[in-house]
């Protein structure tokens, strides 16, 4: 039996064994998928990976940048973006690829979305957000503007460009900012059940308008705070769900030479996150 699995320091708020495992019984695959987490150093762990019989593995919080020095390879989009979210070993050779761009272009496309000259608040500054603000400036979106808690990555968000705008929860402008801002993406855990922030909202003036469409990447559960706050205010919102199947499914293409149904994971996950079952 072949294993492939995931890799984050907290997985408890996680499905995605349970998308996987759909995926593979839809070919009838004999595919294992594993949790591992690891608090700190993620090097002994890939050391270990060249030399087994692990076809691949997810990354998730906090180590899509960090992962990236112990790898040999990245696919030119990873290696672009700076952020990595699916490795592959091929035969102790261990390969960087980015899923999560798949993942938010096909949310984007599904709900109709029209990024030309758009204005782009992101909240979060980690491995998605990067692989967001690429998306939205391959797609010509307008203004982006980037919002974290600190400053401290904001120097590699810079790399994209100059004119992307960083900002910290406690700047004066951020509430007209937000309130201006025509797509509100959460890139952060909060929100996240089963973590630290779990039921919270993020940390800014939250109000929004019928004009402005409001996507959570945050899934479990898969009306978080923030969406349900949206909906209620007139917003339109996206779901983090979407998104964290599509990426799912090309991991899954990439390790097996399969693509799943991905209408069937989207029942799966809808259903596992009914049923309050949710375990990375």
């Amino acid at each position: 039996m072949s294993n492939v699995g995931l890799i984050g320091a907290s997985l408890k708020h996680s499905i995605s064994k349970d998308l996987h495992m759909n995926a593979a019984g839809q070919f009838n695959l004999q595919l294992e998928y594993n949790l591992w987490e690891i608090e700190s150093n993620i090097e002994k762990f890939i050391h270990k990976v060249r030399d087994s019989n692990i076809l691949g593995f997810n990354i998730t919080i906090p180590y899509k940048e960090k992962v990236i020095s112990f790898l040999d390879e990245l696919d030119p989009i990873s290696e672009e973006i700076g952020s990595v979210n699916t490795v592959v070993n091929n035969n102790g050779k261990l390969i960087g690829y980015n899923t999560d761009l798949y993942g938010i272009q096909k949310s984007f496309e599904l709900n109709n979305t029209n990024i030309l000259d758009k204005k782009i608040f992101i909240i979060g500054s980690g491995g998605v957000a990067k692989t967001l603000i690429y998306y939205f400036i391959k797609n010509h979106a307008g203004q982006i503007i980037v919002v974290n808690r600190s400053a401290s990555k904001f120097s590699s968000i810079k790399s994209f460009g100059n004119e992307i705008e960083c900002l910290t929860f406690d700047d004066p402008k951020l509430s007209t900012v937000q309130l201006n801002a025509d797509i509100i993406v959460n890139a952060t855990p909060f929100g996240m059940k089963f973590s630290t922030l779990e039921g919270q909202l993020p940390p800014f003036n939250t109000s929004f308008n019928s004009n402005q469409l409001i996507f959570d990447l945050v899934y479990n559960p898969e009306l978080t705070p923030l969406v349900l706050l949206a909906n209620k205010m007139g917003s339109k919102t996206i779901t983090g769900l979407g998104m964290l199947v599509y990426q799912a499914a090309k991991s899954f293409e990439l390790w097996t030479n399969q693509f799943p149904n991905e209408e069937e994971m989207l029942i799966e996950g809808r259903k596992i996150l009914s049923n309050n079952e949710g375990n990375f």
